[in-house]
């Protein structure tokens, strides 16, 4: 009977998705990622840590847009195309030859989904999924913030009936919330990128933006993270840096913008960096037994790194093969990325994505540039990108909005209205004007 329950659900599920309008897509896989932890749930995990709900979604998304009419006329092949036919077959070398084939294809697959086509078909796309996608990303801010407060006053998660056993028995030397993503650092990853689209956002609904600065605020002192706190840091200084010196129409007017984002930037840093739990964590056993592990593990890491470092252990095979020479995970997503890819492709993943957010910057998105920097600093603390990497789910809509911008027509570097940058507060964003390949 629960079968059949499941099976409509998930009948009436995809019917709704298929037909859905297409631009709301990204922000409903949002949504989903962050309502239904199936990471940290007991469940198989091809479905809680790969294929998920979240993912499933923007596949449909993706293949609706690859199906659907075009918005601008296919572009000649060009020579920059025709280079990346040697990295694929690089990518094929490492798959084959990979500790697990299988868990590689399936890793390549999700990249593909959350990561790459969403920024192909951003370049040749006009679908207006940023205005969604970042009430989205406002309203998770305002959520999370909610259940973190909820966890620390009242000592009670709604979600932590949903978690299998190891993740509710895991216990830290201070208190830690885990919201509705399963773990602490999931939770701080998601609320410093909510951050920097509240700060950095277009949303002209300034209570929203402001509601959603302090939910992911309290998210991130709540969930008592390190990197948390860096990638915030690094997050607020390159969207004022951005806001600052980028070419805009209205320079003046975002120079001004900018000085009084900085001040609230410094101060609500400071809020965050202040917190008393952090300090008890730095001081803690967990906390200095956290920093002995990781030295000790990075060390291990770079070893394996140097064994492969051409072809590596295979896309999404780091955990394996770093679990059957040390006793626990490695918790550096770009370590682990490192040693499954290569030294070669990892440097290319990790070039391309710089390159995606440089040149969004001189585009003058402060809020698109800030939320990746701030996932990659957070991934960057954890196990993540080879273990969970459905959590790519959290760039797709970014990535797309990169596609856009990067794509759109203008003499100055800039979007071809000042609307169209979520770098002006008080703009709205509309979209691009115009996209091509």
């Amino acid at each position: 009977m629960t079968l059949v329950a499941l099976a409509a659900v998930g009948l009436i599920g995809g019917l709704v998705v298929f037909f859905m309008p297409r631009h709301l897509m990204p922000a409903l896989a949002l949504a989903v990622l962050v309502v239904l932890p199936v990471g940290y749930m007991d469940i198989p995990r091809i479905t809680g840590r790969y294929f998920t709900p979240a993912v499933i979604i923007l596949a449909v998304w993706v293949l609706r847009m690859m199906f659907g009419a075009r918005d601008s006329d296919a572009a000649p092949v060009k020579i920059g195309a025709v280079l990346w036919l040697p990295v694929l077959g690089v990518v094929g070398v490492s798959t084959l030859l990979g500790v697990d084939p299988g868990i590689s294809v399936t890793w390549a697959l999700v990249a593909l989904i959350c990561v790459v086509l969403p920024y192909h078909y951003g370049r040749i796309r006009r679908d207006e999924i940023w205005p969604s996608s970042q009430t989205a990303f406002l309203w998770i801010g305002v959520f999370i913030g909610g259940l973190a407060v909820l966890d620390f006053v009242a000592g009670f998660n709604p979600w932590s009936s949903l978690f299998s056993y190891d993740v509710t028995e895991k216990v830290w030397s201070v208190f830690r919330t885990r919201t509705s993503l399963g773990h602490p650092l999931v939770t701080s990853t998601v609320a410093t990128m909510c951050a920097m689209i509240a700060l950095f956002g277009s949303d002209r609904r300034r209570w929203l933006r402001i509601t959603a600065l302090l939910g992911s605020g309290a998210a991130v002192i709540l969930a008592v993270s390190r990197t948390g706190v860096l990638a915030l840091a690094i997050g607020l200084a390159l969207g004022c840096f951005v806001l600052l010196f980028s070419s805009s129409p209205s320079r003046r007017t975002r120079r001004v913008t900018a000085f009084f984002l900085l001040v609230s930037a410094v101060g609500f840093l400071g809020v965050v960096t202040n917190s008393p739990l952090l300090d008890q964590r730095n001081d803690s056993s967990g906390g200095i037994k956290s920093s002995d592990y990781r030295e000790q593990s990075t060390k291990v890491a770079l070893d394996l790194i140097e064994d492969d470092w051409l072809l590596g252990t295979g896309p999404g095979n780091s955990a394996t093969e770093f679990s059957s020479v040390f006793d626990g995970p490695l918790e550096n997503s770009v370590f682990q990325l490192t040693l499954s890819l290569g030294i070669p492709l990892a440097a290319l993943a990790l070039g391309a994505l710089a390159v995606v957010v440089l040149r969004v910057a001189r585009r003058g998105d402060a809020g698109v540039a800030a939320a990746v920097v701030a996932f990659l600093v957070s991934l960057s603390g954890f196990s993540a990108i080879d273990v969970n990497p459905a959590l790519l789910a959290l760039l797709t809509p970014l990535m797309f909005r990169a596609g856009q911008l990067i794509s759109a027509p203008s003499p100055d570097g800039t979007p071809s209205t000042p609307h169209a940058s979520s770098a002006t507060p008080a703009a709205l964003a509309r979209g691009t004007s115009r996209s091509r390949r």
